[in-house]
Parts: structure tokens; C-alpha cells; sequence
């Protein structure tokens, strides 16, 4: 992208500077969009997954222009409840692997759950109660942060 006459230009177009007519072939030539004042363009914008994008400033003093946006913070209590539903989402998806074993042993004379699938399903449900009580904890940006991007 680039930046001319207080526009943000995103693609190679023709354009009329002064007098004269350029075809979108100008935005190969460095040397001549520098000479016309055409300066490269790029942007700025917090991390959307825990700022909104906030008040927008431009900086043409460089060789390069660069717009940015301010980051609005977003609450823990607006990221936490789509944290739970993240995590509710992984532990049903690992429990609908291993459900057809209930169902197979509650038939008459049905086969009996296997004790390894029985403390899988047991560790998956704790590990459900624990995240729940880790992400309501959860009450700062910061943490949410820290949280979302510690290794597991």
C-alpha cells in the first residue's frame, strides 16, 4: 500500500499528479513515487483478540507513512465467557470419542467400559472443573492474556 495526498492508496491505479497522467505501471518505480511524494503505506492495529481498535493516527514524517490505531482494552469479563465455551467445545469433542462405550455397556449384555476409557472420561471431566475455576479467576486483562498464552 502506499500514500499520497492524505489517501491511503491499496492497489496500483492511474493516477493524474499536476499536469500529467501516470499509469499504475508508476507504482514499479521507486524513484519516481518518491519524487512525486508517493511513500509507502503500512498499519498498525492492536492484537483483536483483546483490544478493540481505538483512535487513529497517521505519521508522514518518515520515509514511510504508518497509520496506527490506539488499542481500547476489552474486558476479562467480555473474554471469559467465550474462553468457557472454547473449552466446554475441546472437552465434548474428546467426550463424543469415547461415549459409544456407555452406550455399547448399557445395552442388555452390553460389553463393560473399559478401565482406561472410564479414567479418561474421569481425568477430561476434572480437567473441565479445574480450566472453569482457572478462567474465572481470570479478572484482569493481564491475566487473560498470560493465561491464553501460557504453555500447556
Amino acid at each position: 500500500m502506499w500514500y499520497y495526498n492524505s489517501q491511503i492508496i491499496k492497489t496500483p491505479k492511474a493516477m493524474q499528479i499536476g499536469d500529467l497522467k501516470y499509469s499504475k505501471g508508476l507504482f514499479k518505480d521507486a524513484t519516481k513515487m518518491a519524487e512525486l511524494g508517493i511513500k509507502p503505506y503500512s498499519q498498525v492495529t492492536p492484537d483483536n483478540r483483546y483490544y478493540y481498535n481505538g483512535a487513529y493516527t497517521v505519521d508522514t514524517s518518515g520515509d514511510e507513512v504508518v497509520g496506527t490505531y490506539a488499542g481500547t482494552a476489552k474486558t476479562a469479563a467480555s473474554l471469559t465467557p467465550n474462553m468457557l465455551e472454547k473449552t466446554k467445545t475441546a472437552i465434548t469433542s474428546a467426550m463424543e470419542k469415547i461415549d459409544w462405550y456407555w452406550v455399547r455397556a448399557s445395552k442388555s449384555g452390553g460389553t463393560a467400559v473399559p478401565s482406561a476409557i472410564a479414567t479418561y472420561s474421569a481425568a477430561l471431566y476434572t480437567e473441565y472443573a479445574s480450566k472453569k475455576t482457572e478462567i474465572a479467576a481470570l479478572d484482569t486483562l493481564a491475566k487473560v492474556i498470560e493465561y491464553e498464552n501460557r504453555a500447556y
